[in-house]
């Protein structure tokens, strides 16, 4: 039975490092924030309310005709200043903030159930843009999703309800996850299904390259289904690197071979000019010409997008992660210690334990011969004695010695 708590004690301690060390490898890798996104027209009326992903190369791209989040909309005059405020069902305030910008971005929480946005400023009379209860996320299973652009009582997509809208749900969300299933939210303003899973998007393999038509080419492969080309990705790093850089990403154990690159967030190279080459062949090349490798150079993206800085600007926050989770890990490990050394004392203490003194062992043997001898069978006696305060063990080995003595004298 100890055997079993104390296996079952090593167990728990275990899952927890490996927990604490499975979140620590997520956070730093996680891609993208979950957003508000707010947009005031010019008659300071709300024009879209959405949650979503702000690394969403869909939206980033301009794709969607509505929402752009590669810049910021226009700001207002400085008179006029824009209040949002968002509270939980107890009307707690999650976040109170001014913005300046007709484009808003709040971070999303999950816990949000009213909003609260109005315009105000010195002699500019206050005017409510938004006042309304949401649920982003009932978890009843079913997937609510709002087209309407302002306002519904249920705001449901993959972002804000993973547990309701699975991944290429009709959810009015593009989210261009690799799941083989074509997503209806994503077509853009050419009205082409973007979604690199969609059957549509297969037509990027074939180029009018040595032919004259696109009814040439269709009449040599016998794709009927053929018709112009158009760019479909998922929304990871190596579609951003190839769409948004047109480069080529590495892995970890690879650099470009020459050129210019950037780097990633996920500190890999995004080549913008040469290819990836594994570092040993790279060693190998680098010795040949000493100081041949080119110095990094910082590339703009087209899109002026903060998420997609260079990792070294951003290195400072990866420290900070870095650091509460080894913070986190030293706990779990410090509490996982105490708790086995607290078992191993308590399994110690439940062994036969010698008698310290004298007068503790001449107490428990004048104690038995005592019950003894008012007529009172052994069984009877531990009992008394295991209530007084006796190590079960110890008893039994003054019992067998009490036992072994009477044999010995009749």
């Amino acid at each position: 039975m100890r055997k079993t708590k104390f296996k079952t004690l090593v167990q728990t301690i275990l899952a927890c490092v490996l927990l604490t060390m499975l979140m620590f490898v997520v956070s730093t890798t996680i891609f993208g924030e979950e957003i508000m996104y707010i947009e005031i027209n010019e008659e300071d009326n709300l024009k879209t309310l959405k949650i979503l992903d702000d690394s969403n190369l869909f939206y980033l791209f301009g794709e969607d005709e509505e929402i752009y989040i590669g810049e910021l909309g226009e700001e207002s005059s400085l008179e006029k200043k824009f209040i949002v405020e968002v509270t939980d069902q107890f009307k707690k305030t999650i976040l109170k903030e001014e913005f300046s910008d007709t484009t808003i971005y709040i971070p999303y929480n999950k816990n949000i159930r009213h909003i609260k946005a109005s315009t105000f400023g010195p002699q500019i009379q206050e005017k409510i843009i938004i006042n309304k209860e949401f649920n982003f996320c009932n978890q009843n299973n079913i997937c609510e999703p709002c087209f309407d652009k302002t306002w519904c009582e249920v705001m449901e997509n993959f972002v804000s309800c993973p547990e309701d809208c699975n991944s290429g749900s009709n959810d009015n969300y593009c989210d261009l996850e690799q799941d083989s299933v074509c997503d209806p939210d994503c077509i853009n303003t050419n009205e082409n299904n973007v979604d690199k899973d969609c059957e549509s998007c297969q037509i990027s393999d074939y180029t009018l390259e040595g032919y004259e038509n696109i009814e040439e080419l269709q009449e040599e492969t016998n794709k009927q289904e053929i018709t112009q080309s158009k760019t479909c990705y998922y929304n990871n790093l190596n579609h951003h690197c190839m769409f948004e850089y047109n480069g080529v990403k590495c892995n970890k154990k690879q650099h470009c071979s020459n050129g210019e690159w950037i780097t990633l967030e996920d500190n890999t190279a995004c080549c913008l000019e040469g290819y990836c080459l594994d570092d040993e062949i790279l060693a190998i090349n680098t010795l040949e010409e000493e100081n041949s490798y080119p110095a990094e150079k910082k590339i703009e993206p087209t899109i002026n997008i903060e998420k997609y800085k260079d990792f070294g600007t951003e290195q400072k926050d990866y420290i900070g992660t870095i650091i509460l989770f080894s913070i986190i890990i030293l706990i779990i490990i410090i509490t996982g210690t105490l708790l086995l050394f607290y078992e191993i004392k308590k399994s110690n203490g439940h062994q036969a334990s010698p008698v310290k003194n004298k007068l503790r062992a001449n107490e428990l043997i004048r104690t038995i011969n005592e019950l003894h001898s008012k007529g009172m069978n052994y069984s009877k006696i531990k009992q008394h004695l295991i209530r007084r305060g006796y190590y079960e063990e110890e008893i039994d080995n003054y019992l067998n010695h009490h036992h072994s003595s009477n044999k010995n004298h009749n």
